[in-house]
């Protein structure tokens, strides 16, 4: 769910995260999927487990970003994880490396997603595997 349009000034801000993932959680959706929260350009996990609390039940996962480094993008997967969120959305992190490499980075999501790595490792993974 992404909040946006006039009367919305900050689709990053954290309270309006929280909010439409607790409008998902209210519609009955089994998950959301939001940006997210920020705070002046910058992620804090505190803030996204405030949304994973709003949606109750409701499983959340974040959207995956802009092309972005694997170590950074692993060690924000994690962080997320690590608050309570179901996985995310990645898109443009796999589909815009080549085969060998994408695959590396599936594998790499899917440790810290499924197996509970920690990001190191998933990248020692990746490594492996590029």
């Amino acid at each position: 769910m992404y909040p946006r349009g006039k009367a919305v000034q900050d689709e990053k801000d954290p309270h309006l995260i929280a909010g439409a993932a607790g409008v998902g959680a209210c519609l009955g959706t089994d998950f959301v999927k939001i940006n997210p929260p920020k705070i002046n350009g910058e992620d804090k996990p505190e803030l996204l487990e405030q949304a994973v609390r709003a949606a109750g039940r409701t499983k959340v996962i974040c959207a995956g970003g802009s092309s972005t480094d694997v170590r950074v993008f692993l060690e924000r997967l994690y962080a997320q994880i690590q608050v309570g969120t179901s996985g995310n959305a990645t898109g443009r992190n796999i589909h815009q490396k080549g085969l060998k490499e994408a695959v590396a980075m599936c594998n790499a999501i899917s440790a810290i997603t499924f197996d509970g790595k920690s990001s190191q490792d998933a990248f020692s993974l990746y490594e492996q595997q590029k």
